[in-house]
């Protein structure tokens, strides 16, 4: 009866562990000394629909704690159009945009274009711009400090 307890209590322990769920967040930091401009659009899911977030910002520094908070970035700062999945941020020196977060997301996956959600990424600033469109967007981020990060220097 004791042994039956004892695997009983180590398959629950093995389940809960094999069940956690991780989420990853994908971040534009900007540690130039000027504001940049990030534009960047949701993809359509199967069903023609576009899940558009409002975007949400915090110092970059914080972005090592291990409980961040993200706050709302200012109406002032950003517009959003619905319809296209396109959202465009005014992000200052010194602040972390989060774009997006993934759910259980692998790199590798075949489903890890979906799971990113966005596909089109621009960041224009003082120093230049870029532009990347679908999966370009998607690997140019680089996992650092508990997140995934591009960084505009």
């Amino acid at each position: 009866m004791k042994r039956a307890f004892v695997s009983l209590v180590l398959l629950a322990i093995v389940l809960a562990l094999s069940s956690c769920q991780s989420i990853d967040n994908f971040v534009v930091t900007n540690r130039s000394d000027a504001p940049i401009e990030v534009v960047y659009t949701f993809m359509r899911t199967s069903s023609s629909e576009i899940h558009v977030e409002k975007p949400q910002m915090m110092d970059a520094a914080n972005l090592k704690d291990t409980d961040r908070t993200w706050e709302a970035v200012p109406n002032d700062q950003y517009m959003i159009d619905s319809q296209a999945g396109k959202v465009r941020v005014r992000l200052a020196p010194g602040k972390a945009l989060l774009l997006t977060s993934a759910n259980n997301y692998q790199k590798e996956s075949a489903e890890a274009d979906v799971d990113f959600g966005i596909s089109s990424l621009s960041i224009m600033g003082a120093k230049g711009s870029i532009k990347l469109e679908g999966r370009q967007a998607r690997m140019l981020f680089r996992y650092e400090e508990e997140c995934h990060v591009i960084t505009y220097e």
